[in-house]
């Protein structure tokens, strides 16, 4: 059995959400855990999951072959998806999961250059580790990375949608309004206070 496969299927609640060049989904169909994309990014879904084994491996070969699973969730990231990838030494990383487009590897590069910033001047403000390069899949339909894996709640499960004149949630009457815990607005007031008095050289900002 390849490294990264379990002989037992992960089940889950199919959930769909989408962005810009397509849609993902939980699919529990398969050993992977995996999400289905729209196959119109891919090519199809064979392709797909080829993709998605392939991301397992290299996962794998960065921590020394430790055999590694997608999480059962997948979670809707600003420009694609995010899942955890689970290692057999209960270690948790997040791939991270984009359309291969030249906005999203720009997006990406600037992603990672500006927590590098962070980690050198400000090593007080926490930021998670990333944990490699950007790797494109074996299709060459998608990009993705690792980074370390923050358990927490997604800002979007505080939105609530308002419908003010039309009836579906693509109407342009449609408002969206998130209500944030107290804890959540403090904490993003101090890591904005933090971030913006960081001593980053002039020369270094992007």
């Amino acid at each position: 059995m390849p490294k990264g496969h379990t002989d037992e299927p992960r089940l889950s609640t199919v959930r769909t959400f989408c962005w810009k060049g397509g849609c993902w989904y939980n699919s529990g169909h398969t050993s992977l855990g995996a999400a289905k994309i729209s196959p119109e990014i891919t090519g199809n879904e064979t392709r797909l999951e080829d993709d998605l084994d392939g991301i397992l491996k290299q996962a794998s070969v960065l921590r020394n072959n430790h055999s590694c699973e997608f999480g059962v969730k997948w979670f809707r990231g600003a420009h694609g998806a995010v899942t955890s990838i689970e290692f057999i030494d209960k270690t948790k990383w997040a791939v991270k999961l984009s359309e291969n487009s030249h906005d999203y590897r720009s997006s990406i590069a600037r992603a990672h250059d500006s927590v590098s910033l962070i980690k050198d001047y400000c090593p007080n403000i926490p930021v998670p580790q990333v944990r490699s390069q950007m790797y494109y899949t074996r299709s060459g339909s998608l990009v993705y990375y690792f980074m370390d894996w923050v358990d927490g709640i997604p800002l979007y499960s505080y939105e609530t949608v308002l419908q003010l004149g039309g009836d579906t949630e693509n109407s342009a009457d449609t408002q969206y309004i998130v209500t944030l815990p107290a804890t959540t607005i403090r904490q993003l007031s101090a890591f904005v206070y933090n971030l913006t008095t960081c001593p980053i050289p002039r020369d270094k900002c992007m």
